[in-house]
């Protein structure tokens, strides 16, 4: 993938994707750009939309269900994910199972690569279901433990991130910001709060 999607807006709300469709995203799905490619920017975007995943669901894949208020996977080298706002709500609802890791966040749930500038989430995390494996969420990114250097600068989160009463998964990483990285975190601000029910 390589160009730019600028200046866009999702409202539409998504429930129940497709149980063969891990990736998720409120306004892209999955980005991906080869060696070759420019990479694929997507700059000042923004998500209202409601993502649910209700009671019922059964992801039984062997890729990670990745969920994120703008993108799911986002890893392109040679470009950035900048100056974009998710207001949008990610439910998990309790009765739904995850198999095998569950990655969610306000903004995008695996960036593996590239630069993350200037993001703000202010869409609610609530975290139920059964989750096999780790259960990783952020309110700006979920996982992140890409080889590829990535800087996260400017971002804020000032939405709330609950994992719920009922909930179970077998390891679980929850930050306002990031729940798991390994890549640098520069001038960033968590405002919400972070609850284990």
């Amino acid at each position: 993938n390589s160009g730019t999607i600028e200046y866009c807006y999702a409202t539409g709300s998504i429930v129940n994707a497709s149980t063969s469709t891990p990736k998720i995203g409120g306004l892209v799905g999955e980005v991906r750009n080869s060696a070759s490619d420019t990479g694929l920017n997507i700059t000042d975007c923004t998500n209202s939309g409601n993502i649910t995943i209700k009671e019922g669901f059964a992801a039984n894949h062997t890729e990670s269900t990745t969920i994120g208020g703008i993108a799911g996977v986002w890893s392109s080298k040679n470009a950035g994910l900048k100056r974009s706002t998710n207001s949008g709500t990610i439910t998990l609802e309790n009765g739904a199972t995850f198999t095998p890791e569950t990655r969610i966040a306000g903004i995008c749930a695996t960036p593996d690569a590239g630069n993350l500038e200037q993001l703000t989430n202010d869409g609610a995390l609530v975290l139920g279901g059964t989750h096999a494996s780790r259960l990783c969420a952020g309110g700006i990114v979920g996982y992140c433990t890409a080889p590829i250097p990535s800087n996260y600068v400017g971002a804020t989160n000032n939405a709330t991130l609950t994992f719920i009463e009922g909930s179970k998964c077998k390891e679980l990483e929850l930050g306002g910001i990031c729940g798991l990285t390994k890549q640098a975190l520069r001038n960033s601000v968590n405002n919400g709060e972070v609850t284990v029910a």
